[in-house]
C-alpha cells in the first residue's frame, strides 16, 4: 500500500496499476450501490470494468519489461524508457510496434501480455520464487 503515497508517475508502472485499482473500486462502488441491479447505471459500470481490465495489462506489461529487462520494439528502445511499447500483428501478419498510450483494445494488450508469460515462463518462475 506504500505506492499509494507516492506520485503514480514513480511507480514501477508509470502508476498503470494504481488507476485500474481506482476505476475498478469505482465501478464496485457504483454496481454496489444501484439497487436496482438492472439496466440503469450499467454502461459506466463496464466502461470502469473495461478502463481497468485496460490499465492492468499495461501495468503487468511494464513490470514484466522491468523485472526481466526485456527491451522493446526489438531492442531499439529499452525496458527502463518512459514509453513502453506493444507489439502487435497488423490484418497482413507482419509485426507492429505501438506506443502503449495509444494502445486500448484489451485483445492486443492481452496478446501481448500472454506472448510476454509464455516466452519467458521459466524466467518468471524463478523471479516469482
Amino acid at each position: 500500500m506504500n505506492y499509494m503515497f507516492t506520485d503514480p508517475n514513480t511507480h514501477i508502472d508509470f502508476g498503470f496499476g494504481f488507476h485500474a485499482s481506482n476505476f475498478n473500486d469505482t465501478a464496485d462502488f457504483l454496481w454496489d450501490n444501484n439497487p436496482n441491479k438492472n439496466t440503469a447505471g450499467l454502461l459506466p459500470n463496464l466502461y470502469l470494468y473495461r478502463h481497468s481490465i485496460e490499465l492492468y495489462l499495461k501495468s503487468l506489461i511494464v513490470i514484466i519489461h522491468k523485472k526481466l529487462k526485456l527491451d522493446y520494439k526489438e531492442g531499439n528502445i529499452p525496458f527502463d524508457s518512459r514509453e513502453p511499447y506493444i507489439m502487435y500483428e497488423d490484418s497482413k501478419g507482419e509485426i507492429k510496434w505501438n506506443k502503449m498510450t495509444r494502445s486500448h483494445f484489451i485483445s492486443t494488450l492481452y496478446g501481448y501480455f500472454e506472448k510476454l508469460v509464455i516466452e519467458n515462463e521459466d524466467e518468471l518462475r524463478k523471479k516469482s520464487s
